[in-house]
């Protein structure tokens, strides 16, 4: 190397040196602090440690960090230096059970990172900029009102983080990936994060871009972690459309931390390209589910609903899945099979009705989203069962016809659980399969098995594929081809990157990176309670009582409506009904 050339690199490195030393100076002067509750804080520690899955084991954190800044974030994590292990909660949907934090460990909940504004440009665009902790319905009804749409799941209640960074997606919606919505550009523009040692950055299309380094970390380090997050996220590109998991992202590195930035990272703030409109017309075609069971012609009734759905993934006008509830219609409380669909041409649905079969019990238009998935969910607990798989494949099996068994066992005396829902999806790529048969702990056990066997003889031993935030409880052997964020070589490419930014393996939980994902998960059977619940008084009854209470906040009536129907599209009413409009900031 010449003298000239030594002397540029000694030049740029000193630079680099000099921005961290000033960045470092920066965050040790910082006084703010995350709140931080204990067992001692009472309800609203029972609130923060509560997960939505019932079914979910009792263990309480000595710490629960609830940071309402990324700077409050970073500040934690400087001071913690690895020192403790850590699981991060965000809405706490917590399908799979990941958000429970290890007896006596400590507990990162987002929920103050709260913050939510739409800003438009001069040329006419708007972006929302909200923090990670906000759920759907805190958002979705409040951008309708102002005519935008954006991207969301299908249960109003997940967090945006979770949802965001675990591959989310909406069955019928498919997060407006079509010529009505983003037509194959990315929705989701820049994500800041918090790495493990306190180093805030963030990520858009151009990569990975250093905000604040931690005085636990080095500017050479973290740009050693930064070249090798992206060619690992070349490499993750290359595999994932060879392997059919390409998935639309601003870049490959907004990509890879798409698939994995919950085991690496902590988001504090979003950004997402709007939509200038409302979300398209969504409808439901409901049936009697007697009518579906009979068998006299019931055997044809539910052939012709799947039909129509077949029929849907191929329209690009419209998209549609089929669902069932237990204990639905008003007055009978009678189960029922419908139709849920988006109509993309017609705010009316007039294409939901050229393709629905004749003989329903009501046809009517309804928010994309629920609020619950079986009647009285909140409070109890289901097992994790969905999972996606050839569309040839299931129709080979007679796929249709077993999931028609599936629900004639669901709806018969011998189901110990409290109550049913349950999904049949396509969307022109997979069929997919979701069962919420909930139960209260009395029954937890019963209801777990029965639901389990049921899932297992729908199935039978064809292969499959499901992710971390949509599992299968099942153990399994073959999760690393059958794990979405694993298979086509991709387990290879995730070691290497938790490796690279979390060695010490702070953040550990089921389906995560480098986790022992043939076990089933733990919601299959009643587990005894932490040590730490127990010895502060904390019981699986104050988390029931602090569903209820969370459902209550959300629709105040949620507790007088005794059938499903009732209960879900009422609740959703009142949720859009009281949203008011998000600030709005003019660039």
């Amino acid at each position: 190397m010449s003298t000239m050339a030594a002397r540029a690199v000694f030049l740029f490195v000193l630079a680099g040196i000099s921005v961290a030393l000033r960045q470092t100076r920066q965050i040790s002067a910082s006084t703010k602090v995350a709140r931080v509750l204990t067992p001692a804080d009472g309800a609203e520690y029972v609130a923060a440690l509560s997960v939505t899955n019932r079914n979910c084991p009792l263990r309480c954190a000595a710490e629960i960090v609830q940071p309402s800044s990324t700077e409050e974030l970073a500040a934690w994590l400087t001071s913690n230096n690895g020192a403790k292990p850590f699981i991060v909660k965000g809405g706490g949907h917590s399908y799979g059970c990941q958000s429970v934090p290890a007896d006596g460990g400590v507990l990162i909940h987002t929920a103050r990172l709260n913050n939510a504004e739409v800003f438009k440009r001069k040329d006419g665009t708007s972006f929302l900029r909200t923090g990670p902790g906000l759920t759907f319905d805190q958002l979705i009804p409040r951008l309708n009102m102002m005519n935008y749409s954006m991207p969301h799941g299908e249960c109003l209640t997940v967090g945006m983080g979770g949802w965001t960074l675990n591959l989310g997606n909406h069955p019928e919606l498919g997060n407006f990936n079509n010529k009505w919505g983003y037509d194959g550009k990315a929705y989701l523009s820049k994500v800041t994060f918090v790495d493990y040692r306190g180093t805030v950055f963030y990520v858009d299309k151009d990569g990975m871009h250093l905000v604040k380094l931690s005085p636990n970390d080095s500017w050479i380090s973290y740009q050693v972690r930064r070249k090798r997050t992206e060619a690992l996220a070349g490499i993750m590109n290359v595999a994932g459309k060879l392997g059919g998991s390409d998935i639309v992202a601003a870049g490959n590195v907004m990509r890879i931390f798409k698939f994995y930035g919950a085991n690496i990272a902590i988001a504090t703030e979003l950004e997402i390209e709007l939509l200038p409109k409302p979300e398209p017309g969504f409808f439901q075609v409901t049936y009697a589910v007697s009518e579906i069971l009979d068998k006299n012609g019931g055997k044809e009734r539910l052939q012709a609903i799947w039909d129509a759905v077949w029929s849907a993934g191929a329209d690009e006008d419209i998209d549609c899945g089929m669902v069932y509830f237990s204990d639905y219609f008003k007055g009978t409380k009678e189960g029922a099979i419908a139709l849920k669909c988006v109509d993309w041409a017609s705010p009316s649905g007039d294409t939901v009705r050229r393709i629905a079969p004749a003989g329903y019990r009501a046809f009517q238009a309804k928010a994309s989203g629920f609020l619950i998935w079986a009647k009285d969910s909140y409070g109890k607990g289901w097992v994790p069962s969905w999972h996606g798989e050839d569309p040839e494949q299931f129709v080979e099996a007679g796929g249709v016809e077993k999931y028609r068994d599936f629900v004639i066992a669901l709806e018969s005396a011998a189901n110990p659980c409290d109550s049913v829902g349950s999904e049949l999806m396509y969307n022109g790529r997979l069929v997919m399969v979701d069962n919420f048969a909930v139960a209260s702990q009395a029954n937890q056990d019963a209801c777990a098995a029965f639901s389990a066997k049921l899932k297992d003889i729908l199935l039978g031993d064809r292969p499959i594929i499901y992710k971390q935030n949509l599992p299968m409880c099942r153990a399994n052997s073959d999760w690393k081809s059958e794990l979405i964020e694993y298979s086509n070589g991709l387990n290879i490419v995730a070691n290497r990157l938790k490796k690279l930014w979390d060695e010490k393996r702070l953040v550990d939980f089921w389906l995560g990176i480098g986790h022992d994902n043939s076990q089933a998960c733990e919601a299959l059977s009643v587990q005894p309670a932490g040590q730490t619940c127990l010895q502060h008084g904390i019981t699986s009854d104050q988390m029931v009582e602090a569903e209820h209470n969370y459902a209550k906040r959300k629709c105040p009536k949620y507790d007088s409506y005794v059938d499903s129907e009732s209960q879900n599209n009422n609740c959703v009413k009142h949720i859009y009904k009281v949203a008011t409009p998000l600030p709005v900031t003019v660039m």
